[in-house]
């Protein structure tokens, strides 16, 4: 019995609300006629005292443009929009805000720091498709050089992304600040890591395979493979004396790269194995630009080196299609 009064009671809600829609729903459309019929008045041409423009006319235009109009009706009128558009020319007339000059002026000696020139270039530094071309060549030597005078020895290798190299290429003459800062515009620090040869060898496959590798101190050769993926046929080390070495599996070898390889997952989690990373309080950018100023103190310029420490199909931009 108390489930019959239940069903009964939400039959008749139900009911009071269908009655309720039907009664706005017509109360809306005779609010659109009557605003129809109002602008359809205005609309009508005025009539003469002859009896031309019959009423019949007007009606039957009211009851045409009734349900067009209905919907229109029905908005408020405060969801109309009234723009208006003007035009400023902006140029050395309008003058300047000191409030803004305030807040911008502790900055505009480090934006023209940006155009200090720090050394030169001889050749056009290029970023390769594939692997880091002269670009890498040029980073990875210097982030080599300055780690090793912050370790007291030269790392065995300088590894990279190729990826995090941001600019494509840098033309023969001036190097500014504003260079090395398109080319490494990320706040990454560099680290020391101590990896058996076989973390080492995988680290560079890992990149090569990836195509995102840039290097300093090894000689690696690569093939394509039937899948289009890039593959590791040769990884060599340049040893203490400049010879060519296998990498022993069981060998451990300190390189340096950046934390964002350390830390980035994926196909790189193996890494998270090693136990110390050492950082070296040292931007990869800052490295660089420090490379440069003491070539450039030495009376030494900078060389856009091409050389076989990568060797391989499509290395350059371009050559794959």
């Amino acid at each position: 019995m108390r489930m019959r009064h239940r069903v009964q009671h939400v039959c008749v809600v139900g009911v009071l609300l269908s009655c309720l829609w039907l009664a706005g729903a017509a109360q809306a459309q005779q609010d659109g006629r009557r605003c129809t019929r109002l602008t359809s008045s205005r609309a009508q041409p005025k009539r003469s005292n002859s009896g031309e423009g019959k009423a019949n006319a007007p009606a039957r235009a009211v009851v045409a443009d009734s349900s067009a109009n209905a919907a229109q009706a029905a908005i408020p009128a405060r969801a109309l929009i009234d723009a208006r558009a003007s035009e400023s020319l902006i140029d050395k007339s309008i003058p300047d805000d000191a409030a803004l000059d305030k807040m911008l002026e502790p900055y505009r000696a480090k934006v023209r720091e940006l155009d200090t020139v720090i050394g030169k270039l001889e050749g056009t530094l290029i970023k390769g498709r594939v692997v880091g071309g002269s670009m890498g060549n040029f980073v990875t030597d210097a982030v080599r050089e300055q780690a090793g005078a912050k370790l007291g020895k030269t790392p065995a290798l300088a590894i990279l992304n190729r990826d995090g190299l941001r600019k494509n290429t840098i033309a023969s003459g001036e190097l500014r600040v504003r260079d090395i800062f398109e080319i490494l515009p990320f706040e990454n620090e560099l680290v020391a890591v101590d990896l058996t040869g076989a973390q080492l060898r995988r680290l560079l496959e890992t990149l090569m395979g990836n195509a995102d590798l840039a290097e300093s101190g090894a000689r690696v050769k690569y093939r394509t493979g039937q899948t289009r993926k890039f593959e590791a046929v040769s990884l060599q080390i340049i040893g203490p004396t400049g010879a060519l070495e296998e990498i022993d599996p069981s060998r451990t070898y300190t390189i340096v790269t950046v934390d964002f390889i350390m830390t980035r997952g994926g196909a790189y989690d193996f890494l998270k194995e090693i136990k110390e990373a050492r950082p070296l309080g040292l931007k990869i950018r800052d490295a660089v630009a420090a490379y440069v100023k003491a070539k450039t103190a030495a009376g030494q310029t900078i060389e856009a080196i091409e050389d076989a420490r990568i060797e391989g199909p499509g290395m350059l931009e371009g050559e794959i299609t």
